[in-house]
């Protein structure tokens, strides 16, 4: 998790920090038998710090744009734009509207004033169910800000910017839909709504699932939006003698009754996280629904990695059946200095959600596209025997036969330590079961950062193979991540918490 918030924290920089290898921070399984017992009485390590984990204290990857040497250059060279330009502009040079000089002159006054963007925008896309705003959560540091779901239904219904502001509270602003893109979105939901109800008799099978889904997409729409008018909505919709126009134009008069209020301001994480709840919520309530009003949503707060230009940008795949959330999601990326599609480690390769992303960013010549997996702690030794058999299997039964050889131990040290009276010396048993839980502590870490590393560093090469030859740089970015380990070790002391930062 801390290789990709401190990859982002560098990007608010239009120079990108190189990405960390895939086996760059692999650690193997040792194959530790334990000590006999009597060498491992009263052993004692230095006491772990206290001071906890602090994302602040997270270092950027190594960065040229932030090199000493490139700033010196890269001043130097503005410098002597600007002196160039200067030169370029004396009387003694022709400056016709149209000569090689003055156009060499502009360029070169364009070249001394550059500035560096003041946001760079990442967007994170991807399917219902991937972990994206549990993600979101992880790289923010705050661990309910964006809505989360384990039953793999889609919690991301608007575009939503997380970016920065000085003060302590948070500020959210709804960019809502004009009366016009209204306009245009619920002619075409009636009319799909009309078109199936009308005409599905006369359809062959794909046509008529086709239509049915995308009516069945309208009506719920309609449903969420207007919970009260629905049934008015349905009969409307059945109607065959009236226009669509007219039906549009009575669901328009509906929407401005509702008076929505495009900003609102709270102090604390739980506020914050509820009324984003009720803005982007799909689900069906008491009231309208308000997330089919909302084009985009900012959120202004206080956040170390968004405090350099950063602009987290959370976006719905691009599978929606609802068109006009696919088509803001699809224009959107558009402009995403940096892209990463999200999806589940254990279906990355045969993610159709991916492939659509990077169909797309092929499609409009996009290169700034890589990979997040999550759910990278989700694997078991035996499944990881399986999968990567060999030597790195017969690895990973060695460190089993290990740890199970130490619990036994275990055992009969508590055995012991019960049949002992209270007259009985039992310091060195007690030493000896401090020292096998460590020790077994130490086994099980050793083991997971094996399976998980040797997992990841496989994925990346599938994925690698898959879309590598799509990104112009030639060099695909992919990360796994875990949120569950990122925060049961969150608050755990630094020495701890940095055996799970890799």
């Amino acid at each position: 998790m801390n290789d990709l918030r401190t990859v982002l924290a560098s990007m608010e920089t239009p120079v990108r920090g190189k990405a960390p290898s895939a086996d760059s921070n692999h650690v193997p399984v040792v194959d530790r038998l334990p000590k006999p017992r009597a060498n491992r009485l009263r052993e004692s390590s230095p006491q772990a710090s206290s001071v906890p984990h602090s994302v602040r204290d997270e270092e950027p990857p190594e960065d040229r744009f932030h090199d000493p040497a490139f700033q010196r250059a890269f001043g130097d060279a503005k410098v002597l734009m600007a002196r160039l330009a200067g030169v370029l502009g004396s009387r003694s040079l022709p400056l016709e509207s149209d000569s090689t000089i003055r156009a060499l002159r502009q360029r070169a006054g364009e070249l001394a004033n550059l500035q560096c963007p003041p946001n760079r925008a990442v967007g994170l896309v991807g399917d219902a169910g991937v972990r994206k705003s549990s993600l979101l959560n992880s790289l923010l540091d705050l661990r309910a800000l964006a809505r989360t779901s384990s039953s793999g239904t889609a919690c991301t219904c608007v575009v939503t910017e997380y970016m920065y502001h000085e003060s302590n509270g948070f500020t959210i602003q709804m960019h809502l839909f004009s009366e016009h893109e209204l306009r245009v979105q619920f002619t075409e939901m009636v009319s799909a709504c009309r078109h199936f109800h009308f005409y599905s008799s006369g359809m062959k099978d794909d046509e008529r699932k086709h239509w049915e889904e995308k009516g069945n997409v309208a009506r719920d729409t309609f449903r969420t939006m207007f919970p009260h008018e629905f049934e008015t909505i349905k009969q409307l919709l059945v109607r065959p003698n009236l226009a669509e126009s007219g039906i549009v134009e009575q669901l328009l008069d509906m929407a401005q009754k509702l008076g929505l209020e495009p900003s609102h301001h709270v102090r604390s994480l739980e506020a914050c996280s509820a009324f984003l709840l009720r803005l982007t919520s799909g689900e069906p309530g008491q009231g309208p629904a308000i997330w089919p009003f909302i084009k985009k949503i900012s959120v202004f707060f206080k956040s170390h990695i968004l405090s350099k230009g950063l602009v987290l940008v959370d976006l719905s795949g691009l599978r929606d059946l609802n068109s006009a959330r696919r088509n803001i999601t699809e224009r959107y990326l558009l402009k995403c200095n940096e892209i990463f599609v999200v999806c589940n480690i254990g279906r990355a390769t045969t993610d159709a959600g991916v492939a659509t992303v990077f169909e797309l960013a092929r499609q409009a010549k996009l290169g700034n596209i890589g990979i997040t997996c999550t759910k990278s702690d989700d694997i078991g030794p035996e499944e990881a025997k399986k999968d990567l058999k060999g030597s790195k299997a017969t690895e990973i039964q060695n460190s089993i036969d290990s740890i199970a050889t130490v619990e036994r131990e275990l055992a009969e040290i508590q055995d012991e330590l019960d049949d002992m009276g209270p007259d009985d010396d039992d310091s060195d048993d007690e030493d000896v079961r401090r020292s096998d839980l460590k020790l077994i502590d130490t086994l099980k870490l050793e083991l997971k950062r094996c399976i998980v590393t040797e997992r990841n560093m496989f994925v990346t090469r599938q994925l690698k193979n898959l879309y590598q030859e799509r990104v112009p740089t030639g060099e695909l970015q992919v990360f796994c991540a875990s949120n569950v380990d990122h925060w049961d070790n969150r608050d755990a002391p630094h020495q701890k918490a940095s055996r799970f930062s890799s």
